[in-house]
């Protein structure tokens, strides 16, 4: 018998809001105002959607310190997000939260192509870049206006 494996292709795409949309414990800024926290994610789905339609026949990886976000967008097709909940190891730590920060890495490490997502008014997280450097993949940072 010969034995397939199976090759998943698939990019990452990573958003880090920290404190902006209201559901993430971090050091940094204040949540937005309701209307700006839709704003935000509206266009952060859309960016997702223009990255996503570069590689049609690619999965999308999304990663991200927003519950409401990740709830979100993974109703989108091709997109996927593996299931845990979210935390900062400096605030909210516990297996559940190791494990989903341990397996986000990891997948984040094994993807084609590895971006990071930010506005100016969102944090430029270096996880995503060191998890691509594992692999040598191919990192991109993408800026977007939400305003």
């Amino acid at each position: 018998t010969r034995i397939r494996t199976l090759v998943l292709e698939y990019i990452s795409i990573s958003l880090r809001f920290t404190t902006l949309l209201g559901d993430f414990t971090d050091c940094t800024g204040h949540p937005l105002s309701a209307k700006d926290r839709e704003k935000l994610i509206a266009t952060s789905i859309e960016v997702v959607k223009e990255i996503g339609s570069t590689v049609p026949e690619h999965k999308i990886l999304i990663t991200a310190d927003s519950m409401t976000f990740l709830s979100r967008i993974q109703s989108l097709p091709n997109v996927y997000v593996l299931p845990g909940k979210v935390g900062h190891i400096d605030y909210d730590y516990g297996d559940n939260i190791n494990m989903k920060t341990f397996l986000d890495f990891y997948m984040i490490a094994n993807a084609e192509v590895v971006y990071l997502t930010k506005t100016p008014e969102v944090y430029k997280s270096a996880f995503s870049e060191t998890a691509a450097m594992v692999n040598d993949r191919n990192f991109n940072v993408i800026e977007y206006d939400w305003k």
